[in-house]
């Protein structure tokens, strides 16, 4: 689960540096699949009783700098 949260902030942190709207919003799309990605195999997960550990808190890091990849 923390590979999509992660993904989905990475996804929307980079969507807030593009200036283009249309494509500004085809990226946050994006973003939110990855959160909806998360929430099924949350479900998924727990539908077959498997443990997980607690998720880190997410946090926004500044990418102007480089990617976060």
């Amino acid at each position: 689960m923390q590979t999509e949260g992660r993904a989905r902030l990475r996804v929307l942190s980079y969507a807030d540096l593009v200036d283009d709207p249309l494509l500004r919003r085809a990226i946050e799309l994006d973003g939110f699949e990855e959160g909806r990605h998360k929430e099924v195999l949350s479900n998924l997960v727990q539908a077959y009783g498997i443990p997980l550990a607690p998720e880190p808190e997410y946090l926004v890091r500044a990418i102007r700098n480089g990617p976060l990849w």
